[in-house]
């Protein structure tokens, strides 16, 4: 669903500041690549749940204890995951709501 034009224009206005308040930021954020190693924990994450679930599957049956190794690892790894995605969105939903409000009150000043 595209936007309509008051909602483009407060998304503009909310640009144009950031580039004023904070430049150099601005400007690292625009050139900024992905770092590839800031990936590993998220991927070591994920293989761990994987090989936990698999663990628990193929096990639990023979060996409760090397199932239950598999299910804390596989727990453990999604509770990294859940942590990890769910702090990363905090951050950035507390930042874009700020910059929202802060650029509906100069809207409704210009009124």
């Amino acid at each position: 669903m595209p936007l309509n034009d008051h909602e483009k224009q407060i998304l503009e206005e909310i640009e144009r500041q950031f580039y004023e308040q904070d430049p150099e930021l601005a400007r690292a954020v625009a050139t900024r690549k992905p770092r590839p190693e800031g990936t590993w924990p998220v991927r070591l994450a994920t293989v761990g749940l994987f090989v936990g679930l698999a663990v628990m599957l193929v096990s639990f049956s023979r060996s409760t204890l090397v199932g239950l190794l598999g299910f804390l690892t596989m727990v453990g790894s999604a509770g990294f995951l859940a942590e990890r995605f769910a702090a990363r969105y905090r951050l950035l939903d507390t930042r874009l709501a700020t910059r929202v409000e802060r650029a509906k009150q100069r809207m409704r000043r210009e009124r």
